[in-house]
């Protein structure tokens, strides 16, 4: 009979699963990936998933056991199952699928127990949390089935020093009504410390689960993948299982765009070289997060990048120098070099406009790079037409490119940094800021250049972040620093 583990919780809990089943196979057993609620119908699922019996419009993939394909109507899971040697040292997805949703689905009872004698592991992704680092569970989640021998809770670390309401998957749903929450004055602006979400996470998933599971072994998962690395276990009989290659990619390239050839229509004028009173401010980080008072819009933005460019490398070198010195620890035969001398990061910030006021404005000389945009008429496409063009035929050829609307000023830089740092050392394809919907700034590896020259009108690139939505990173923010200033009741507000 396979032994069972379930994985719980928020954000990275499919790569949890997939790093645990190559651990086992590695171990050389039979790996069986499957779900109680549902994971992404992703590339690795698609070459090996193998269809439940209540799938009602496609037949396997069985790459891994033969060329026979099947109506689940027609045979049933279990004589597919006895009928075909399972290799060990593999992995196998079993589930049902919605092809509509693109999403794998759960087996029924039947199937389950039978994939159980059928294989040495099985590892199940028993919940949902809209890949966000913190969740508060309903009643009946998460999804785990009483044979489980193993409960690991997948804990987001990037939510500490962030508002609780903007990263925790449904806060609001139970903000007023929760007795945890008042009775620890917990509101949707509080910001989280590395106490509160090991104090949440125990009272929301450990001590229930401890309770109705009593004879699984149950581990807390503190998924830090920004550093690739792994949690300390809550308790001592808990582990961190995973097996992560390192996330660091060094040197990286960086271009930070401000797109700022918007007409203003809804406007009235030119909202970018138009002067706001913008309050002083200090950041996290130390650095002011607005323009002094009296700035025009542009100004503000193209400061708020320049700060977040400083912020951004400072953290990355510093996490790097921090990884080395690890290292040089952990292997004393690691070249002893200066680790203070290593470029680690580069980030340019590139401005793209049709105004000749924000391409002659002399505060900018030698702090970042003009691009002047001739065919502004054409949409918002042409500016990032224009940025992809130089970031892909510059000397030193682009890794990432970021993009930014120039009529966001209440963006934090801490949080636009972090939102690169993030992506750039967890390795991400493609990311975008949302609250509920995608938002802007959006970050995409050079992978994706040709596919954003393509791009046309003034759509933006949200059609690519919807066509590779498995492949997206969300960081979720507060709506009230996404707020684009559309018209003049926007100041207002």
């Amino acid at each position: 009979m396979a032994y069972v583990i379930a994985v719980c919780g928020s954000g990275g809990k499919t790569t949890l699963v997939k790093s645990l089943a190559k651990k086992y196979a590695n171990e050389n057993k039979k790996v069986c990936i499957t779900t109680t609620t549902h994971m992404w119908y992703d590339e690795d699922a698609k070459k090996s998933l193998i269809v439940g019996t209540d799938a009602s419009n496609v037949a396997t993939n069985a790459n891994n056991v033969g060329a026979m394909h099947y109506e689940p109507e027609h045979i049933s899971l279990g004589n597919f199952l006895n009928n075909n040697e399972f290799a060990s040292g593999r992995v196998y997805y079993i589930a049902n699928v919605n092809k509509e949703k693109e999403l794998i689905t759960p087996l029924n009872e039947f199937d389950y127990k039978l994939v159980c004698e059928k294989f040495d592991c099985v590892i199940i992704e028993a919940d949902g949390s809209r890949s966000m680092p913190m969740k508060i569970p309903r009643k009946g989640e998460p999804v785990i089935l009483v044979n489980a021998n193993e409960i690991i809770i997948v804990v987001g670390m990037e939510s500490i020093g962030r508002e609780i309401g903007a990263v925790c998957h449904r806060f609001n749903e139970f903000y007023e009504n929760d007795k945890y929450l008042s009775d620890n004055r917990i509101t949707p602006e509080t910001i989280v410390t590395e106490r509160l979400l090991d104090d949440f996470v125990k009272h929301y998933y450990y001590e229930p689960l401890k309770q109705k599971f009593c004879n699984a072994k149950i581990s807390i998962y503190k998924n830090d993948f920004a550093r690739g690395s792994q949690s300390s276990p809550i308790r001592e009989d808990s582990q961190s299982s995973p097996i992560r290659e390192d996330s660091h990619s060094s040197p990286v390239r960086v271009a930070i765009v401000l797109c700022a050839s918007g007409f203003s229509k809804r406007f009235g004028e030119n909202k970018l070289l138009l002067d706001m009173d913008v309050d002083k401010q200090v950041g996290r980080d130390g650095l002011k997060e607005q323009a002094p008072a009296q700035a025009k819009l542009y100004q503000i933005m193209i400061d708020k990048l320049l700060n977040a460019r400083e912020i951004l490398i400072n953290k990355f070198n510093n996490d790097c120098e921090v990884n080395k010195k690890s290292d040089l620890q952990k292997n004393n035969s690691f070249e002893k070099k200066s680790l203070s001398n290593e470029n680690y990061l580069n980030v340019d910030v590139i401005v793209v406009t049709q105004y000749d006021e924000i391409l002659n404005d002399k505060n900018y000389n030698d702090k970042v790079i003009m691009l002047k945009n001739n065919n502004a008429s054409e949409g918002l496409s042409k500016s990032i037409k224009l940025a992809v063009e130089f970031c892909d035929v510059a000397v030193d050829k682009y890794d990432a490119i970021v993009f930014v609307n120039a009529d966001m000023p209440y963006l934090p830089e801490w949080e636009l940094a972090n939102f690169i740092f993030n992506s750039i050392l967890n390795k991400n394809e493609m990311a975008v800021m949302c609250s509920d919907d995608f938002k802007n700034p959006a970050y995409f590896e050079k992978k994706y250049f040709n596919e954003l020259l393509k791009l046309e009108g003034d759509k933006g690139a949200r059609e690519l972040l919807n066509k590779y939505i498995m492949n997206l990173y969300k960081y979720y923010i507060s709506d009230k620093y996404l707020i684009d200033i559309d018209t003049k009741d926007d100041i207002k507000k």
